[in-house]
């Protein structure tokens, strides 16, 4: 939040916002602070959701409850990843990318370099 704040404050007062904020704040500092608080709060046995309504239902109801959002949460992973995998082949059939000349720069400027001492020059 501070480093959001100041970014703002830096592109209102001096007309120049810090650089690559939005890139630290969403995969620095969410993943840190974020989902090490799901892990702590998971390893401590408490998880996110409505504990004032949860705790006072009957166990019956709790694990239906539960085993329910175990299934809607399984449904939309699912679903994502259909969509996902739907639209990440469509995007490599239309031809929209060409890695051939990527790939040819890495193992010219990369892996050729750095072969093994005794390997042949190329095959």
């Amino acid at each position: 939040m501070v480093h959001t704040v100041a970014n703002a404050l830096s592109r209102t007062v001096f007309g120049e916002p810090i650089g690559g904020t939005l890139e630290r704040v969403q995969y620095w500092y969410m993943p840190l602070i974020v989902l090490l608080g799901f892990v702590i709060a998971m390893q401590r046995g408490e998880h996110v959701r409505a504990d004032m309504f949860f705790s006072r239902s009957p166990d019956a109801s709790k694990r239906y409850v539960a085993s329910s959002a175990s299934v809607i949460c399984a449904v939309v992973c699912l679903l994502t990843a259909i969509y996902s995998f739907g639209q990440f082949a469509s995007f490599y059939d239309d031809d929209a990318i060409d890695l051939d000349p990527f790939v040819d720069e890495v193992f010219e400027r990369i892996l050729m370099p750095h072969r093994p001492e005794g390997s042949s020059e190329g095959t």
